[in-house]
């Protein structure tokens, strides 16, 4: 008997589970080691270069598969490098947000079905995009003379939920927060989470910038 059919909005996806978190639009370079990935790697070069990163809930990157979350984004598999030290460096970007419907293959690499997650909210309110475009801003004026991530790129996506994935992503905390992030619902859920993390930073740079000024005055007397 034939397997049913699945709706068109559902599909299987090779599923590379990181400690990391990618975010629609953002660049991730990875350094593949793993017999398992390799042979996924593979597979993904023959079909349609995508794969899926998820976040390990619990488990490790290497050796018995890990537990993912259940919303990540489809990384699509820009060039690949053989290495000196017989890896492979990849380059991959993050395209489209799903929903892991449930793991269909453990071994020898994980493969789940999923479904693509759409941004059907209202939109973000001028006044909050100018918000937190201003915050943004103070941020990154904020970490001139210092490194971090806001100085990395000063212009941010006219379009909102670009914007939302492109800060989301140079905010520097962990997976779990950025999890979170990638989770929200709507792109306005999305900023509406932001904004108060990004206070905290723009709080944390402050603070930096003054103790390093303090301690330039301190040397100077």
């Amino acid at each position: 008997m034939a397997p049913p059919m699945q709706p068109a909005d559902v599909f299987e996806l090779p599923l590379f589970p990181l400690h990391t978190v990618l975010f629609p639009h953002q660049p991730l370079p990875l350094r593949i080691f793993e017999p398992r990935y390799r042979q996924m790697l593979d597979h993904c070069m023959e079909a349609d270069r995508t794969f899926g990163v998820v976040l390990i809930r619990r488990g490790s990157e290497v050796g018995e598969p890990a537990e993912p979350h259940e919303i990540g984004t489809v990384a699509n598999i820009q060039d690949i490098q053989p290495q000196a030290d017989g890896t492979l460096g990849v380059i991959t970007e993050g395209t489209r947000r799903f929903r892991l419907l449930e793991v269909t293959q453990q071994r020898p690499y994980q493969v789940g079905l999923v479904e693509y997650l759409q941004d059907y909210g209202d939109p973000p309110s001028q006044d909050q995009l100018k918000a937190i475009g201003d915050l943004s801003l103070r941020c990154l004026r904020l970490s001139l003379g210092m490194s971090g991530e806001w100085i990395r790129r000063a212009n941010l996506p006219k379009d909102p939920e670009q914007m939302s994935y492109v800060l989301s992503a140079r905010l520097p905390r962990g997976p779990r927060t950025k999890q979170r992030l990638l989770s929200a619902r709507t792109t306005t859920d999305r900023l509406k989470e932001l904004t108060p993390l990004m206070e905290l930073e723009e709080q944390r740079l402050t603070r930096q910038l003054q103790d390093r000024m303090w301690l330039t005055s301190s040397n100077l007397n």
